[in-house]
């Protein structure tokens, strides 16, 4: 049982990461202000 909340938070990570990293790029170009990063 364990086993399976670990698969499907792992799951979550992957499909989140992508979805995150996009908004990320999507949104800095958009702010000049926060290019220090």
């Amino acid at each position: 049982m364990m086993l399976l909340l670990v698969l499907m938070l792992l799951l979550n990570w992957l499909l989140t990461l992508p979805l995150l990293l996009t908004f990320r790029m999507l949104t800095l170009p958009n702010e000049p202000g926060d290019s220090r990063e």
